[in-house]
């Protein structure tokens, strides 16, 4: 469960709100309700080890300023002479107002981020405690932190974590490895979402509230593909080429984001999000061909903005899509063969 810390425990794994483990005590009390259906062998996911029922002590909540980057894509569009002049290597940035649907999904609503350490029973040994650093995400409304909220958060991260799977499979294959010993090169932040069922700081979550909650170690979020403007780094911007190839075209993920485990070099990314091309219909066909005239039709890539968030191939793109035309849902590309 991430970067962990154990030590036994007398009482039983359901009592954390009365345990007393620490003078000041914990500052929420959780109840996972929803665990997304993610295999415990994926080598693209990153578990929480948490299951349905567990009951979570978070014993420390802090807001982290590196964590700021995660509601860079919440930011109002800026008009285009006023992103010129607000924009710079390290500003908050608004999103491409081509990956924002007319309808905003709840991906993007604004959020609390706060980083927590988490105390819930080892699922290996349920006599023994393990104290787990994670990311806490709760919508900013309060009429909204209702577990439905979540729910675009959680399929996403499931179908990047899917894409990573089968990436990190195909990064062990060109490395000659088997697959029995792969090579992690992305792996995804899988949450849960809980309940709150007891809080000493209503004024920000009371008991009621519905939260999200995954292991991510680090105190800072970087952006990896958001804008076209982060610098360069291979291994992300092949796993954002391989999605969008292996869909045909299909799903672009974006807003890829998180950090670079220094020990294994794995890219940890947390609260992806996968924009799907719409469905064939004459609607949609119509706003493809002249939706651009009047505004619409922003939703579905095309290949010059396809290239902006991915300017050049890396090798390991030319090992799937050689000529880069699977991404654009063009040519037979390594698409046809998954």
């Amino acid at each position: 469960m991430g970067n962990t810390s154990c030590y036994p425990v007398a009482t039983g794994c359901n009592q954390f709100w009365d345990m007393g483990l620490r003078p000041s005590g914990p500052q929420l009390a959780l109840r996972v309700c929803i665990k997304p259906n993610v295999s415990q062998l994926s080598i693209g996911a990153r578990l929480t080890g948490f299951d349905v029922d567990d009951e979570i002590a978070i014993l420390k909540l802090e807001l982290a300023a590196g964590f700021d980057t995660l509601d860079w894509r919440m930011i109002p569009q800026l008009s285009h002479s006023e992103g010129n002049q607000a924009m710079s290597a390290t500003s908050r940035r608004p999103p491409p107002d081509w990956l924002i649907q007319e309808t905003p999904r709840t991906g993007f609503q604004k959020r609390h981020n706060w980083r927590a350490t988490a105390l819930a029973c080892d699922p290996n040994n349920p006599e023994r405690l393990v104290e787990t650093v994670c990311l806490v995400q709760a919508a900013k409304e309060p009429s909204d932190r209702i577990a439905s909220t979540y729910s675009d958060n959680l399929k996403d991260a499931w179908n990047t974590a899917s894409y990573a799977n089968r990436f990190n499979l195909h990064v062990t294959q060109q490395h000659g490895k088997a697959d029995t010993n792969p090579l992690i090169a992305v792996q995804v932040c899988i949450p849960v979402v809980c309940e709150v069922i007891a809080s000493t700081t209503p004024h920000w979550l009371a008991a009621g509230d519905f939260v999200t909650v995954c292991a991510y170690p680090q105190q800072e979020v970087q952006k990896f593909i958001f804008d076209g403007n982060e610098p360069f780094q291979d291994v992300p911007q092949a796993f954002f080429h391989y999605a969008a190839a292996t869909s045909g075209g299909k799903d672009i993920v974006w807003d890829l984001q998180g950090c670079r485990e220094q020990n294994s070099g794995t890219y940890l990314l947390v609260d992806p999000v996968v924009r799907r091309r719409p469905p064939a219909t004459v609607r949609n066909l119509f706003f493809a061909t002249v939706g651009n005239e009047r505004g619409l039709g922003k939703v579905s890539p095309n290949p010059k903005q396809i290239d902006l968030l991915h300017p050049k191939c890396t090798r390991l793109c030319e090992t799937f899509d050689p000529e880069r035309l699977a991404a654009y849902g063009k040519g037979a590309g390594f698409a046809c063969f998954q």
